[in-house]
This record gives C-alpha cells, structure tokens and sequence, in this order.
C-alpha cells in the first residue's frame, strides 16, 4: 500500500483479502493497518464501500484519499511475513491464518489512531500514540485456518440471506401502542386497581412472529452490550484527539438495522410508563372510548413526548435516540459537569482544556421497580445473583458498623489504633500494562 495509507509503526505484514458480495479485494499492509480493518467492522459494514467509510472513522487520511483504490482484485491466498488474514462481510467471518508471535487479530483489541496530517511516528513519543480500544460484535467468527473456509463461508452467507438484519423499531414504536390500549380495556373490565407494571411487562416478554420469535426486552437487549462499547471508545477517540468521531453513515444498513443501547433501553421504559399511565387515565375517566380513538391518541403522545422532552432527561428523547442510532456519545453541557462551583474537581472536569465530559444514562431507577424483566440481566437468575451479593455486601458492611462502634463504646469515646490489615488482593494477571 501507498505510505499515506499504510504509515504505521507496527513493522510487520500480512496479506489482507476483504469480500463482499460482489467482489474481493487484497493487499499487503502492517498489522497496525489490519487492526484498523477490523476495528472498522464494528460499524457493521455490508459491503466494501460501506468498510471504507468506517475505515474513516479511526483513520482520517484515509477518509480524505480513499482505500479502496489502493488494493488489488480477487482473493489472496498466499502468506507474507505475518500471515494471512480474510475478512467476509457477508458472512461474518474472519480468517485468520497468521503466525501469532508476529499478529493475531481478536475481537477485542486496539487500533492506532491515524491523524490528518498522517504523524511521521518515527518522531512520534510513545506516550503521544493514541490507541482506541474496538470490540467486535457476536456476529463475528474467527477461523484460524484456511483449511473449508470457503464451505464455511458459503453457508454462513447461506444462513444470513435467510436471516437478514431488520430494523425492529416499527414493532417496538409503532404496535405497542394498539397493545396498550387493548390491555387497559381489559383491565379497566375487569375491575383491575393498578394494572400499569403488570401490562408493561407483559409486553417486554411477548413473543412475537413480526419480532422473529423473540420478545421485545430481547430485542432490546440484544445488541446492548456492542452498542454500549462502540460508543464508549468513540468518547475516547473523542477526548484522546480533541475531535468529534464521525458517526456512522445514515446510508448505511447498520444504521437502518441498528440495535439498541442502554439509552434506547431506559428512554423506552420511561416511554412505555407514560403512554400507559396517559391511557390508563383516560380509558377511565370516558368508558365509551373507542379502542382506535385510544390508540390514536396514544400515537401522538408518543411522538409529542419523544420530539419535546421530559422532566426526566436533560435532552429530547428523540435526539438521544438519533445520536446512540448514529454511535456518537453525548456531551455533558458545563452547567451539569460544574455541579459545585467551589469544587475544584467539578472545575476541573469543567475545563476545556481537559478534554469533553460525557452524558449518559445509567437506568438506576429501573432498579426502584425490584423486577428483573426491568433490569438489564438476560435472566431471572442473573438478577437474583446480583440481589444476594448486594445483600451480602450489606450485610457484612453493617455487621462491621456495629462492631466499630461497639469497641469506640467499649473505649469510651477515646481514639482507637487499629493495627488490622485486610488481607491483600491477588495480583491480575490479565491487567495490561
């Protein structure tokens, strides 16, 4: 590849072949390039063009020159220094026959950052370099041989053609309403005092044939984890180069598809609670409503509260939804980053010149419904483990309270030296240095 493209200080190479449906494309380049590839893979490209535009988003010389036009035609099979390496869109697959003291590509690793004006890295201080973590999503398989990777291909894209992305956000916007105001009517019949929690749980865990045979909660949790991730390490690119990170192309597939993040998942939640308190409300303040006048009336509340904002979030809902949709994180306005003004972290964290602070949602109020079908657990049983560690950690905490105060009691008021260690923590080895 040209050095423009290719300036790297990792000095080993390898061959790269990338495909789409339409074609393939190879090239050798250093293993830094190749990890560049594949952190751009977290945009969810389908085809190769759509691989270049996220190419830019960790490399800006080449979303000014390209990266296409550099690479040759047809399939490489044939090892240079490092290895080889081929990447499938369509099939989700990563071939990865490489030489692992010299490159071995992960799901979860680190891209070096590419600047514009490309840095001479021989100049380049090590503690200048700026690494972005990437992480792949599920839907990846690395094969660490060359040996049927065309078989496996074959029917892998076989198996995506059959099962293609979707965009779930019709079902999950659009028909609760109509489910909402049926279920009030039922339950407003059936003499019911409170039937809020109970009808917007029946919801989230409905199966559904237009959601593919899973629930709505599934849907919502299925791509939280990558969603969360891709968006943290944008707020790292962001606050490592002083620069906002371009965000995925509204042209893309992976944007019309796009899954869902913690901010989807807590904005919905308030969103499903006041269309049913707003029906529940009027389906008994007037009995002779229609279910199609009720459903009407529940749309518009719906697009009214999503385009005007609530009390509960310091933003339009719509606009936090378009930005999780677009993988860009959300800036932190000085007013709520500077909370106490005589703080000098507060002032800190409010200067500039330290970079962006982030917003977030963090659904801790989820946790006040004590139901896991509103938590972010897969499960039932991943919530009640998490309940008895909190209770356990209560526990011994105020175990230790009492016995504190037992022995200042016991000292009568008087300073206590207590020469007690905890017993040190095992040393991670998995830590990075």
């Amino acid at each position: 590849m040209s050095r423009d493209v290719a300036n790297n200080p990792l000095a080993n190479e390898l061959t790269v072949t990338i495909t789409d449906s339409d074609r393939a494309l190879n090239d050798r380049m250093p293993a830094g390039m190749a990890n560049v590839v594949l952190a751009a893979l977290t945009a969810e490209p389908e085809t190769l063009e759509e691989l270049e535009a996220a190419i830019g988003r960790y490399d800006r010389p080449i979303a000014r020159s390209g990266f296409l036009k550099y690479l040759s035609a047809g399939v490489s099979e044939e090892p240079w220094d490092a290895g080889l390496m081929i990447i499938d869109l369509p099939a989700r697959m990563i071939v990865a026959a490489t030489e692992p003291a010299l490159y071995e590509p992960v799901a979860d690793g680190f891209a070096l950052y590419h600047p514009d004006p490309p840095a001479e890295w021989s100049e380049v201080a090590e503690d200048e370099v700026v690494w972005l973590p990437y992480h792949l999503s599920k839907d990846w398989l690395f094969v660490r041989t060359l040996e049927g990777w065309r078989d496996a291909s074959e029917e892998r894209r076989r198996e995506r053609a059959a099962n293609p992305p979707f965009d779930a956000r019709p079902v999950l916007f659009d028909k609760v309403s109509e489910f909402i105001a049926r279920q009030c009517a039922v339950a407003r019949d059936a003499g019911i005092v409170d039937p809020i929690s109970a009808i917007h749980e029946d919801w989230l865990m409905g199966l559904r044939h237009d959601l593919r045979g899973k629930t709505p909660r599934e849907t919502l949790l299925a791509d939280l984890d990558f969603i969360d991730r891709d968006i943290e390490s944008r707020a790292r690119q962001w606050s490592f180069t002083g620069q906002c990170p371009p965000p995925l192309e509204r042209q893309s597939l992976a944007y019309a598809t796009a899954g869902f993040g913690t901010h989807s998942f807590v904005i919905y939640f308030h969103l499903l609670r006041f269309l049913l308190r707003e029906c529940w409300e009027r389906m008994r303040a007037d009995r002779e409503m229609t279910l199609a006048d009720i459903t009407a009336q529940l749309e518009k509340l719906r697009d009214e509260w999503l385009k005007e904002g609530v009390a509960e979030f310091s933003r339009k809902p719509e606009w936090i939804l378009e930005q999780e949709r677009l993988r860009l994180p959300v800036i932190a306005c000085h007013e709520e980053v500077l909370i106490d003004p005589d703080c000098p972290i507060c002032q800190m964290s409010a200067d500039s010149e330290f970079g962006p602070m982030f917003w977030h949602l963090d659904g801790s109020d989820l946790d006040l419904e004590d139901n896991w079908v509103f938590s972010f657990h897969p499960n039932r049983e991943s919530w009640e483990a998490e309940r008895r560690e909190w209770e356990e950690r209560s526990r011994k905490f105020s175990e230790e309270q009492a016995q504190r105060r037992a022995e200042i009691e016991w000292a009568g008021g008087a300073p206590i030296f207590d020469d007690r260690k905890a017993p040190a923590e095992k040393d991670d080895d998995n830590v990075p240095f």
